[in-house]
């Protein structure tokens, strides 16, 4: 039986076997795990959200209270920032994420807009803090795991305060008993064991906003960008690196973008010859997009296949690895070689 893929013990990190990905849903014992702190611990009974700041009226809400707004159901992956960056040249800090930090559920909560609403937001409004509970010590500094939204961006009924995944109550390591969801956007928004909601009447510039996850030192953008959305991204799910297979070689994989559906997945065999993968019928919108391919060789021997995948926006993966400082974005096309026997 697949298990999490332990990636670091303390805070725990682990990613998700890639055989499972093209299941509709990733199980919730194999959804990635991202944290940056201890898990904290929190009593159900006397959980409170707090939201304020430039509010008509300040709230303390229960979790039953939140549950009680009207509330939708989506089905989305979510990836970490991170993912990959144990591939990019040269090595940066951080966790060493391989290509498993991706994973698919069905997420229940609330529109964010709707607590925004209750609250009341005043004219002088700009940004919306969320402030989670788990916390440490960064460069001799005591901080807590806090994001920003836009307003515009925090109105949006897409954006959810989640308190179930796949039907079930979030679990400690995702969160319990709420966390941000932003579909398409990667997972480092997703903030966990919410305990507040600020307005703000100017943009949020903490660490984990203005430091943390964006761009430094990198070959396509500028200094200072900050991640949002997913780059379009595709992976080899059915066998691993140095497997045997035989003839016809058939793969099996998914791909994903948090910039539109996935429109054209591509594999090669070496050089700058690509040939078009069989795209499944989508599941749902933001979910990932499974694809299969059939391929009768030449002869027996060693191949490299190579998969790259292009959204409805145009953007397509490249063929190299990209490079920046903390190692973000890196989504560079997914290479295997393989044995194929006769």
């Amino acid at each position: 039986m697949p298990s999490l893929i332990p990636v670091s013990n303390r805070p725990f990190n682990a990613e998700t076997p890639l055989e499972v990905l093209p299941e509709p849903l990733t199980p919730i014992d194999l959804f990635y795990v991202r944290n940056h702190f201890d898990v904290p611990e929190i009593d159900l009974e006397s959980y409170r959200l707090t939201v304020s700041g430039v509010v008509e009226r300040p709230l303390t809400l229960t979790l039953a209270e939140i549950q009680a707004l009207p509330n939708r159901t989506v089905t989305t992956a979510m990836e970490c920032a991170g993912n990959g960056r144990l591939f990019m040249e040269p090595k940066p800090a951080g966790t060493p994420w391989e290509l498993g930090a991706v994973s698919v559920a069905s997420w229940t909560g609330t529109p964010l807009v709707e607590v925004l609403k209750l609250a009341g937001i005043q004219d002088d409004a700009v940004d919306v803090l969320f402030r989670g509970a788990d916390g440490g010590t960064v460069e001799q500094k005591a901080i807590q795991y806090e994001r920003s939204l836009s307003l515009a961006l925090a109105m949006n009924a897409d954006v959810l305060l989640v308190w179930a995944m796949n039907g079930e109550p979030l679990t400690p390591n995702h969160g319990h008993p709420l966390r941000v969801l932003v579909p398409g956007w990667y997972g480092m928004a997703a903030v966990k064991w919410l305990q507040a909601i600020e307005v703000l009447p100017h943009a949020f510039d903490g660490y984990y906003q203005s430091y943390h996850y964006v761009y430094w030192d990198d070959d396509h953008a500028p200094d200072g960008e900050p991640l949002r959305k997913m780059q379009v991204r595709s992976l080899i799910c059915s066998v691993g690196e140095g497997a045997e297979v035989t003839t016809p070689v058939e793969l099996r994989g998914v791909a994903w973008s948090g910039h539109g559906p996935v429109i054209q997945v591509e594999l090669s065999t070496g050089g700058d010859v690509w040939k078009d993968a069989e795209l499944d019928p989508p599941s749902e919108p933001g979910a990932l997009q499974n694809w299969h391919w059939q391929w009768t060789p030449p002869a027996s021997g060693e191949y490299t296949f190579s998969v790259r995948a292009t959204d409805a926006a145009g953007n397509t993966q490249p063929i190299h690895h990209r490079s920046n400082r903390l190692g973000y974005g890196n989504n560079a096309v997914h290479s295997l070689t393989l044995n194929v026997a006769e």
